[in-house]
């Protein structure tokens, strides 16, 4: 995991770290006016500004404290300079198209399937406190394991698609097999104090690691990395 951290010039801080192949930033202080832009990659996460207003696409969008907003690649938006100040902090990852689109065709078993939210904003509680955990899992401020915050992220992932968006195919049921469950599970067996990653369990079942990490809770009653606890206070 990599952490990068600055100070802006408004007195505001931007703290910075990876999991896997997708960032996460942690922004304190007075949030500042953001003029037009876009990014590269699907940015969701929490707003602290207040009263929150967003152009998304020309259009105004009200998204409060608390909420949570998701931006496309490529979708442009702007903010006003919030009017009052706040403590809060404002999380925020950066996630890959190419990983999004992964995750929605490990839940559709369609390679094609492409997501959207038709809603920028998400207003959901139990959700957002879903994705304010994931985000501190992931950060040094807890102690977790490498398969514990992969399968939590991929967990988060799935959910965000199922909830709030759409893709193209239905979803079927899909099971990872008695033979892949096994060497899966094997592979854990054996390897129960090493730093195992979601994505060394899925290439030993040829599956994706969203598909891996949803059917094996699915057919062993708990996910991979609660199964390398099990294994390890065994």
């Amino acid at each position: 995991m990599r952490v990068n951290e600055h100070t802006g010039e408004i007195g505001g801080h931007v703290k910075g770290w990876t999991c896997g192949d997708v960032m996460f930033e942690l922004h304190a202080g007075q949030p500042h006016e953001l003029p037009k832009h876009a990014h590269s990659a699907w940015q969701i996460g929490t707003t602290t500004r207040d009263p929150g207003r967003y152009v998304i696409d020309g259009r105004a969008t009200d998204a409060p404290p608390g909420s949570m907003l998701v931006f496309a690649p490529g979708q442009v938006h702007s903010a006003a300079k919030a009017v009052r100040s706040t403590s809060a902090h404002s999380r925020i990852m950066f996630v890959s198209d190419e990983k999004l689109r992964a995750a929605a065709a490990a839940l559709t078993g369609r390679n094609s399937a492409v997501p959207s939210f038709g809603d920028s904003r998400i207003s959901d509680t139990a959700f957002i406190a879903r994705f304010c955990h994931l985000h501190r899992l992931v950060s040094e401020e807890w102690s977790a394991s490498t398969l514990e915050k992969e399968s939590c992220l991929v967990e988060v992932l799935a959910a965000l698609i199922e909830r709030f968006g759409k893709v193209v195919a239905a979803l079927p049921e899909g099971r990872l097999g008695v033979v892949k469950t096994r060497t899966v599970r094997d592979y854990v067996e054996s390897n129960y104090s090493e730093s195992i990653t979601l994505s060394q369990l899925a290439e030993l079942a040829h599956v994706s690691p969203c598909h891996l990490n949803r059917t094996f809770a699915q057919e062993v009653g708990m996910p991979p990395h609660a199964f390398q606890t099990q294994v390890r206070v065994d």
